[in-house]
C-alpha cells in the first residue's frame, strides 16, 4: 500500500481544526492512538506502522477526535518501556500511558485473522473512568488495501457514536466517504480480482474503490473462464460469481446458437456438368438431440453458366460430438423446401419440392480470454446432395431428375452463452 501518509495527516489535522471551529465550540475528545496488535495477519513492521498512521489520519479527518501526535506517543513509550513500546497492548498499559500524555481517551486496535479473512477491531477507552466508551469492528481481506478499507468502515462507526461527556445527545459527524465499497465472492474462491486492469486482491474481497463511473471487473482463476462485467463504481457493489471451467465453457460454445453461416460450394451433376454457388444459413439452434436451422437457401450455376438453380427451406441435423471438449462435430442432416432451375435461351422454367441430405464436419474455436471475434467463429466442411425430383426432367438436364452433388466450405458466427 503506497499512500502519502504525511500529506494525508497534515490535511487531516487541518480538517480537524476546521471542523472543531465550525462545531460551535464543541470540543472533541483528545485520543491517544496506540500501536496495532497483529494477531495472525503476518504484517511486516513497516506495514503495521503505515496502517496505524493511516488509521490516525482517518480519525482526525472525521472532526470527531483530537489526536495526540504519533511521535509524542512513540517517544514516551520508548522512554517508559526502553525501546519495547510495541509490547504495550494491554488495557492497563495504554490507560496509564494515555493519562500521562493528557489524553481523554485511548484507542486500542487489533487485526485478528480467522481463516482467510481479517477483522479490524477498534476499542475506545475512557481514561477518566477506565472503561470502554465505544467499539467498532469491520471484516475484509488481509492485504494492506483491504485492511485500510476495513479501517475506514470502523472509523465511520466510531465517529457516529454518542459521547456521554458532552452532556447532550449530539452525534458527532461521521467520517467522510470518498470511496465506494466493493464486495466480491466467487465459487471456487481465491480468484484474482481486477478492476480496469488493476489487481485488487483475491476473492472473497471487500475493498473501497474510487467512485469513477463504469469500470470493467474481471475475475481470473487458472483453469476457469475469466468472468467480466462492467460495474458502476459510483455506488456500493456486491457480486457473487460461480466460475465456469474452460471445458464446461467449450461445451456451452459447442451447443450455442449459430446466428449466421455462409458456405461456398462447388460440385457436379450426374451429367458431369460442373456447378458453383453459395448457401446461407440463418439461426441454427439446439433442440434436444437435434440442431434445427430455421432458414437455409442457396443458389448457383451449372454447366457453362447457362443453367441457374436455387432452393430455400429449413434443415434438421443430428450432431455427433467427437471428444470430450465437443469442439469437433460430425453431423448428418436433411433439408426440405422449394427448388427451381432455369435454362437460358429456353422457355422452360421448372420448380417444385426439393430436399437436400448432407453430411458435414464442424470445428468450433476453443474458449479465448481475449474476447476476440475468433471465439465466436466456427468452420464446417461438408458434402450435400440437392434433389428436385418432381420438376426437373430431361428437358433441363438432358435426362434424369435434377440432382446436384455439392462440396462446400462454410464459416459462421455463434452467440456467446450466458456466464
Amino acid at each position: 500500500m503506497t499512500r502519502p501518509y504525511h500529506s494525508v495527516m497534515t490535511a487531516a489535522a487541518f480538517l480537524s481544526f476546521l471542523a472543531s471551529a465550525m462545531a460551535g465550540g464543541a470540543k472533541p475528545p483528545i485520543v491517544a492512538v496506540f500501536e496495532i496488535e497483529d494477531r495472525g495477519a503476518g504484517l511486516s513492521e513497516d506495514a503495521r506502522l503505515r496502517l496505524v498512521d493511516y488509521l490516525s489520519a482517518r480519525l482526525a479527518a472525521t472532526g470527531a477526535f483530537s489526536l495526540v501526535p504519533r511521535e509524542q506517543i512513540r517517544a514516551r513509550l520508548r522512554e517508559e518501556k526502553k525501546q519495547s513500546y510495541r509490547l504495550c497492548y494491554d488495557q492497563a498499559c495504554q490507560i496509564e500511558l494515555g493519562r500521562e500524555l493528557a489524553a481523554e481517551k485511548a484507542l486500542a486496535t487489533k487485526i485478528i485473522k480467522l481463516g482467510d479473512r481479517c477483522t479490524v477491531s477498534c476499542t475506545l477507552f475512557d481514561l477518566k473512568t477506565a472503561t470502554t466508551s465505544a467499539g467498532a469492528t469491520a471484516t475484509g481481506g488481509c492485504d494492506e488495501d483491504s485492511l485500510a478499507a476495513s479501517m475506514d468502515e470502523a472509523v465511520g462507526q466510531l465517529a457516529g457514536r454518542q459521547f456521554p461527556e458532552t452532556g447532550r445527545r449530539e452525534s458527532v459527524r461521521s467520517a467522510p466517504e470518498f470511496r465506494s465499497l466493493l464486495r466480491v465472492s466467487s465459487a471456487p474462491d481465491k480468484a484474482v480480482v481486477m478492476l480496469d486492469g488493476l489487481r485488487l486482491g483475491f476473492t472473497p474481497l471487500q475493498k473501497r474503490v474510487r467512485p469513477e463511473g463504469p469500470k470493467q471487473l474481471e475475475l481470473w482463476k487458472e483453469g476457469f473462464r475469466t468472468f467480466r462485467r462492467v460495474i458502476d463504481t459510483d455506488g456500493d457493489q456486491e457480486l457473487s460469481v460461480s466460475l465456469v471451467t474452460v471445458d464446461e465453457w467449450n461445451r456451452r460454445l459447442s451447443l450455442a446458437t449459430e446466428l449466421v453461416a455462409l458456405r461456398l460450394v462447388g460440385g457436379i451433376t450426374p451429367q458431369r456438368k460442373s456447378t458453383a454457388g453459395a448457401v446461407l444459413s440463418v439461426y441454427s439452434f439446439k433442440w434436444r438431440h437435434f440442431r434445427l436451422t430455421c432458414l437455409e437457401g442457396g443458389g448457383g450455376y451449372a454447366g457453362s453458366g447457362n443453367i441457374a438453380f436455387g432452393y430455400v427451406g429449413a434443415r434438421a441435423g443430428y450432431p455427433l460430438y467427437l471428444g470430450s471438449s465437443m469442439q469437433h462435430q460430425l453431423e448428418f442432416g436433411l433439408g426440405l423446401g422449394y427448388g427451381g432451375m432455369t435454362i437460358y435461351n429456353k422457355p422452360e422454367d421448372v420448380s417444385g419440392f426439393a430436399l437436400w441430405p448432407s453430411v458435414s464436419y464442424t470445428y468450433k474455436s476453443p474458449a479465448s480470454d481475449s474476447q476476440s471475434i475468433s471465439e465466436r467463429l466456427f468452420y464446417r466442411i461438408g458434402f450435400q446432395v440437392l434433389l428436385v425430383p418432381t420438376g426437373f426432367d430431361a428437358r433441363v438436364l438432358d435426362g434424369g431428375d435434377a440432382v446436384i452433388f455439392m462440396f462446400g466450405l462454410e464459416m459462421g458466427l455463434v452467440s456467446l452463452p450466458e456466464y
